[in-house]
């Protein structure tokens, strides 16, 4: 390879060349770029590359010549060690900085090549995590900076001691020099570099491993924030922790990602139509680790994820994300919203943070509840390959990555047992059932909350009218109106449609012409019994909430 000056054989209208560099890499490939220099051709000296001293202001055009020379220098030395590449070069001649520091390659050249933004933002923590841990916030690092391994062993050593002072952990270290490589190893697979650095492993470990201790919750702590919420916006943050505990420490993007067309029975199989009053399976994938998971999902459970549904319609019905509603298809009964996560981050992100805001303030942490859970399994002696399976985990043994299968009936029995029992020993059905109660208080004392928030059915039509079956009074149900701005809404409800429900001409009221005919089929109708059900359950609830009170937390703790 080599470098050349020349002068543009076109002059300008003054008579001046522009300066321009010639890079020879073969016979085929000379590319040519034009410097920000035009001189007088006269005074051009061609075997020295710079101008004479008749030339006016010869200093400064030979002192800007002499920093592409010296630039020139340093690309061919990188070039011949194979450190820059063919591109590499010209960018480092041309003073192009920005795929040379570390920071603007991670801002441009891998930015582009992430689908999610939830990835780049670590990779830019990381980053700037790593340069704070080594006391170079400042400093400006360039690719082949990385390439040094004194820069990982001075690490490293820093790393042992803030590690036993407690300041970082372990895993975290290990993220530092994670992105350390992905910098490395995105460099040579686009050929900006020609070696292939990889950081050794003895580098990669550190002389203690530790981890971040993190919080387990007991049950009083989340009736305490029950019985203390005064809002539907808090109701929903406590309601989405117990969900994510329920579904076995299900995080934001799990819960995101919750959908009907994700749902089987116990053997695996699909289920047709909505199934709202029985358990269910959902077989989906971890969004963090991408591990098949096959996850039960209790009634009540099922119940709650459904008012939480409901009512964020109400809190959440203006919210738009480029111009379109984040609020899920009512008849994906699992979903709560619909929105791309991997391409709108920053808005997931600020979504759900203001989720674990509110139940902050009650002390609960939203991601310790997927802790909460695994703990709470161990504490009534659910054993490590039942615990990570029921987590999502999978080891590294190519047995359990390729062999092992978690849908075989008796794991799944040996899973659903360990999960029913975890929910039982963290007392979920009567916080269930306490979330439900609150639900009906808030409502009942609020004019400003619709009544349909208490809905116990599908949306069905009379006249112009949308209603839903609310309750029971005087054992007569209760109907209530949807207002006309919900209504774009619910009226996409497809339960109203023949066929789709077995039992569909019992959903009437008394306006409807044939009222008389089905009354007595109403009482049959599966959804009265499950209104019916709910209306037990709230009573139950009523009088657990009294007996809390007189007794105190302790109580909901044994």
């Amino acid at each position: 390879m080599t470098i050349a000056f020349f002068l543009k054989s076109r002059p300008l209208k003054d008579g001046r060349k522009k300066v321009g560099l010639q890079f020879t890499f073969n016979r085929y490939d000379r590319p040519q770029q034009l410097l920000d220099i035009a001189v007088n051709p006269k005074f051009w000296d061609k075997h020295k590359s710079r101008v004479t001293e008749d030339h006016i202001e010869n200093e400064h055009i030979n002192r800007t010549l002499a920093e592409y020379k010296h630039r020139i220098e340093t690309a061919t030395t990188k070039y011949e060690n194979k450190r820059l590449n063919r591109d590499g070069v010209v960018d480092e001649v041309m003073n192009r900085t920005d795929n040379k520091s570390v920071d603007n390659y991670i801002k441009t050249q891998i930015r582009k090549d992430i689908v999610k933004d939830a990835t780049y933002d670590s990779y830019v923590n990381w980053w700037n995590g790593f340069k704070n841990m080594i006391g170079q916030k400042d400093r400006t690092f360039k690719i082949e900076d990385l390439m040094v391994e004194r820069l990982y062993s001075n690490a490293q050593n820093i790393a042992n001691k803030k590690i036993k002072a407690g300041e970082i952990t372990t895993r975290t270290y290990k993220n530092y020099l994670s992105v350390c490589q992905t910098v490395l190893n995105h460099a040579y697979d686009n050929r900006n570099v020609y070696e292939k650095f990889i950081i050794a492993k003895k580098f990669r470990k550190t002389e203690i491993f530790t981890k971040k201790s993190k919080p387990k919750h007991e049950p009083w702590v989340v009736y305490n924030a029950i019985r203390d919420l005064t809002t539907i916006e808090q109701w929903q943050a406590v309601s989405f922790w117990v969900i994510s505990f329920c579904l076995r420490g299900f995080l934001y993007s799990d819960l995101l990602m919750l959908s009907d067309k994700k749902v089987t029975n116990k053997k695996g199989e699909a289920m047709v139509g909505r199934q709202i009053f029985n358990d269910m399976y959902l077989d989906t994938l971890r969004e963090k680790s991408k591990i098949h998971i096959f996850v039960k999902i209790p009634r009540d459970v099922l119940r709650l994820i459904t008012m939480v549904k409901y009512s964020l319609v109400h809190t959440k019905l203006d919210k738009k994300l480029n111009g379109k509603t984040i609020l899920a298809d009512i008849n994906d009964v699992l979903k709560f919203y619909d929105y791309d996560k991997d391409t709108n981050g920053s808005f997931h992100k600020g979504l759900w943070k203001e989720i674990n805001k509110k139940t902050k303030k009650f002390g609960l942490v939203f991601a310790d509840a997927r802790q909460t859970f695994n703990q709470s399994a161990q504490r009534i002696a659910v054993d490590k390959e039942t615990r990570e399976i029921l987590l999502g985990h999978i080891g590294k043994r190519t047995i359990e990555q390729h062999y092992d299968n978690y849908k075989l009936p008796e794991v799944v029995d040996r899973v659903d047992k360990a999960h029913n029992d975890t929910l039982e020993m963290f007392k979920t059905p009567t916080l269930i059932k306490l979330l439900m109660r609150k639900l009906n208080t808030l409502i009942t004392h609020n004019n400003r909350l619709p009544k349909w928030l208490l809905m116990q059915s599908g949306v069905h039509k009379v006249g112009r009218e949308y209603k839903v079956l609310t309750g029971f009074k005087d054992h007569k149900p209760t109907w209530t109106n949807i207002e006309s701005k919900y209504k774009w809404y619910f009226k996409k409800d497809q339960s109203k449609e023949d066929g789709y429900w077995s039992d569909l001409e019992t959903w009437l009221d008394s306006k409807n012409k044939i009222h008389s005919t089905v009354l007595k089929n109403l009482t049959e109708n599966k959804w009265v019994k499950e209104a019916k059900k709910q209306e037990k359950e709230l009573k139950e609830a009523n009088d657990l909430s009294k007996e809390l009170a007189k007794n105190g937390i302790q109580y909901a703790a044994n």
